[in-house]
């Protein structure tokens, strides 16, 4: 039987393929793939489509059928529904369930709720004109009394125990993929505004809110904004907000210039708790700058200096100079952490040849009109007190406290204390320092005059040679009219007294080195003491004391290692004691036996030279003669025998002799006692 082939190229068929399931299909020919469904007196119109690759079913409108249609097919890797005409889809279902992604090339209109089960994205592809990838809007012409009335409504919930990593109900973002201009209108990543042409006044442009339900939600450290940024290559933002915008042809700023505006003499008007608040702003970066009074209402009466005063409650930062006509106070209550009430900081990047930069800058000029006496004045005055209960602190407690810190640059002192006559000033008998102790109550008085190094805060000085301690001296500089050089200056390890555990050294270029000293009624030691403890002792020159005098040049008079000389005015009365000008002696109960011991003194002259006389005494007396050349306890203390000598005499011994040695008396010797 023949093929009727104009029957075949389409028509409902009776599907053969799956003979265990055998269905009825409408079959198109393979040449145009087309099925077009119209009004009967349509059959004859040219649709003027292009033939598919793939079977398309095409709807036609009565009333422009060749070009209001819609056209339903699959590509083989999307299926895809296509409006054309009126190029807008309506889906007037209740309901529309959408199991998996939908893909729309162009608006949609919905005057129902849309839910989705999966990710919806809206693609807008090069537009030419201003348009909305997503649009919502509701037209509410009826009154509502609760709920709230959303164009657009994003929400994430979260719940189970696993940890997220980042959420947010609304994401917006506006990407520069490529290199493009900035835009002449507007260009940001979320766009709020609210429009309004009657009386009715809405609650805010933007509002945030938080919801801490349930006695577990803590958003205490939860900010209502948080700003960041991620610059992975490119500059980041230098402005955090702007207010105001002034776009070509539209002007946009916020209020201004009138009191009660958003911006009125360098304050920002807002509403804290439904009371008017106000936050003030700087003209100049770095610095609080501003040419309006600054002022707190916590000053009390008392308190209040005039125009142009500073009076705070809390601290005072400023971040520049500042120049102030009146007295500023700044009082901090109750503080639980450091803090500072007035904090001075100049961030210096820059050189500079003169002149000082300053972190805290303080100066009393006295202008009096005429001579007169004033009572106290000060530059600066610190002052640390501690009332009731307080304790002295676990770390620093000073009234002033002076730091320097750096990695790089050496300063010339951490404290520099100057002086500054001009005119005919005379500072002479003005010290650089003036220590004074001011007793109020039964309070005690400061004990220690100054304290190098700090064992609360466990801070030391530096100690060993070319240090600030060593050897019981701390190391100074000073300079002079001749030099800039290092000084030393000698501590004592007792009160009372000077007591070294090291070498005392005394090098003076001058005449004389003079020491002074008031001896006590009574018995006490002379007016220098030495006392000197020798452990396996080695030492020919002297433990307690020992002097050297080295002699150059022409030797114009009389000469002595040592002098000791007791002077008397006419006022002291003496009885039966020993006036001396030396006393030696060796005292002790130690074991000396086989030892040579000379209790006066050993004397040497270790010369090559032959002197015109050499002797160990000279003897000079102002008037009379000596009564000996001894005085003893008692004859016995010189091993003196009584008697006349009867064996020959051995020898003889040079006893005196004058200055010169032209004179020289003799006594005999003998080899046995009497």
């Amino acid at each position: 039987m023949g093929i009727n082939e104009k029957a075949w190229h389409v028509g409902f068929k009776w599907t053969i393929g799956d003979e265990d399931n055998p269905t009825g299909a409408i079959c198109l020919d393979d040449s145009s793939d087309a099925l077009h469904i119209c009004e009967i007196k349509d059959a004859r119109t040219d649709w003027a489509v292009s033939t598919t690759s793939h079977p398309t079913l095409y709807v036609h409108s009565a009333s422009d059928p060749a070009t209001d249609y819609v056209r339903v097919y699959h590509d083989g890797t999307n299926g895809i529904i296509d409006c054309d005409g009126t190029t807008v889809m309506s889906m007037t279902a209740t309901t529309l369930d959408i199991a998996g992604d939908l893909g729309i090339t162009g608006d949609v209109t919905v005057t129902g709720g849309v839910t989705w089960t999966g990710a919806v994205d809206v693609v807008l592809t090069a537009p030419t004109t201003a348009d909305d990838a997503f649009y919502g809007l509701i037209n509410a012409s009826a009154v509502y009394t609760a709920g709230n009335m959303v164009g657009l409504r994003g929400k994430v919930v979260l719940s189970g125990t696993t940890n997220f990593v980042s959420a947010t109900g609304v994401w917006a973002g506006l990407d520069f993929s490529t290199k493009t201009g900035s835009g002449s209108g507007l260009t940001c990543a979320l766009n709020a505004e609210v429009t309004s042409d009657n009386a009715t006044a809405p609650n805010a442009i933007v509002y945030l809110q938080s919801l801490p339900n349930g006695s577990s939600a803590d958003f205490s450290n939860v900010p209502f904004i948080a700003f960041t940024e991620y610059a992975a290559s490119g500059t980041g933002s230098n402005i955090l907000f702007s207010l105001g915008h002034q776009p070509a042809g539209s002007n946009r700023n916020v209020t201004s210039g009138t009191s009660g505006n958003i911006i009125y003499q360098q304050t920002l008007h807002i509403i804290a708790n439904g009371s008017d608040a106000y936050i003030p702003y700087s003209t100049v970066e770095g610095t609080y700058t501003t040419a309006y009074l600054i002022q707190s209402s916590l000053a009390t009466a008392s308190t209040t200096t005039g125009t142009g005063a500073v009076i705070l409650a809390g601290g005072l930062g400023v971040a520049g100079r500042g120049n102030f006509g009146d007295q500023v106070i700044v009082t901090s209550t109750a503080p639980t952490a450091a803090i500072n009430a007035i904090a001075g900081l100049a961030n210096v990047t820059n050189t500079w040849a003169s002149g000082e930069i300053n972190g805290v800058y303080g100066k009393t000029t006295i202008t009096l009109a005429s001579n007169g006496s004033t009572y106290s004045a000060a530059g600066g005055h610190f002052e640390l007190e501690f009332v009731g209960n307080a304790t002295s602190g676990l770390g620093m407690t000073a009234a002033c406290m002076v730091k320097f810190t750096s990695d790089l640059e050496e300063p010339n002192a951490i404290l520099y204390l100057e002086s500054y006559p001009t005119g005919s000033c005379d500072l002479s008998e003005t010290p650089f320092i003036t220590f004074c102790d001011y007793k109020s109550g039964s309070g005690v008085k400061s004990n220690t005059l100054l304290r190098i190094g700090d064992p609360v805060m466990a801070q030391t000085i530096s100690t060993g040679a070319g240090k600030i301690s060593y050897n019981g001296t701390l190391r100074c500089s000073i300079y002079d009219d001749t030099s800039s050089r290092a000084i030393y200056l000698v501590t004592s390890s007792t009160e009372g007294t000077f007591t070294s555990a090291y070498p005392v050294a005394l090098s003076y270029a001058g005449t004389a080195l003079a020491i002074t000293s008031a001896i006590p009624a009574g018995d006490a030691y002379s007016g220098i003491r030495s006392e000197v403890t020798a452990d396996d002792p080695d030492n020919a020159y002297g433990m307690a004391g020992y002097f050297q005098s080295t002699v150059t040049g022409a030797i114009a008079g009389h000469i002595y290692g040592i002098g000791s000389w007791i002077n008397f005015d006419s006022t002291p009365t003496c009885s039966s004691t020993i006036i001396a000008a030396q006393d030696n002696g060796i005292y002790g109960t130690a074991t000396l036996t086989n030892t040579r011991v000379i209790f006066g003194m050993r004397m040497e002259a270790v010369i090559t030279a032959s002197p015109a006389i050499l002797c160990p005494f000279s003897i000079n007396v102002s008037s009379g003669g000596i009564t000996a050349l001894f005085a003893v306890d008692a004859l016995a203390a010189v091993s003196w025998t009584s008697g006349v000598h009867t064996s020959a005499v051995s020898g003889s011994l040079p006893i005196i002799c004058d200055n010169d040695g032209t004179t020289v008396k003799y006594i005999r010797t003998y080899d046995t006692p009497a």
